[in-house]
């Protein structure tokens, strides 16, 4: 069972009162929505998305981005594809659907519609659904890749991280169905945001 710890935060900007989940959005003033929920908070901007612990008080990851790229000669030179014309669109859903908010930004590309949604059911984790439709009429390869930068953090599974000490890169890999693969530079876990983190879907 699942305690009400974890399924509500308490919105310090209300009053500590307990919620389940808090969709603000301030659009056209700051440009971005808003999704606070138990485990995740999230500001989703036109060309990124921004993670904060669930008060919305410290940055955990200053920006994610998705990346359309195309193969452009085999068996490993891809190319990034110019993504353009966002636009958001914003779904809530209250009980008896199961209390959920969608966020969803389309791009258009020079060969097709990107389309990224963050989905978040109460008392779970936030999801992304990523999907890339090819129009171009041509056969292409695409994958969609997820990048990271600015990860603020101090420490890895209880050690701490220094400017000074190296780290090995790790791969993760879910070898059926496809596969993502995470490309994590432990020295960019400091306040510095020079380095960033790469994840590839492959199918």
């Amino acid at each position: 069972s699942i305690s009400v710890g974890h399924r509500v935060f308490f919105d310090k900007a209300d009053v500590n009162k307990p919620k389940k989940h808090k969709l603000t959005d301030t659009r056209p003033g700051k440009d971005y929505v808003l999704i606070q929920g138990a485990k995740c908070c999230v500001e989703v901007h036109p060309y990124y998305a921004k993670y904060f612990d669930t008060q919305h008080e410290e940055v955990r990851v200053e920006e994610e981005r998705w990346v359309v790229q195309r193969l452009f000669k085999a068996p490993d030179t891809w190319r990034d594809v110019d993504a353009y014309n966002p636009v958001i669109s914003v779904e809530e859903y209250p009980e008896p659907a199961g209390d959920v908010v969608k966020v969803t930004v389309t791009y258009d590309t020079d060969y097709g519609t990107l389309t990224v949604e963050y989905f978040q059911r109460d008392g779970n984790n936030l999801k992304h659904n990523v999907t890339f439709k090819n129009t171009s009429g041509s056969t292409e390869t695409f994958r969609v890749l997820q990048r990271w930068a600015g990860i603020v953090a101090d420490g890895v599974n209880g050690e701490e991280i220094t400017a000074s000490k190296e780290e090995l890169k790790y791969n993760f890999r879910f070898e059926k169905a496809g596969s993502l693969q995470i490309y994590e530079n432990l020295s960019s876990l400091t306040p510095t945001w020079q380095e960033e983190v790469e994840a590839a879907f492959i199918p």
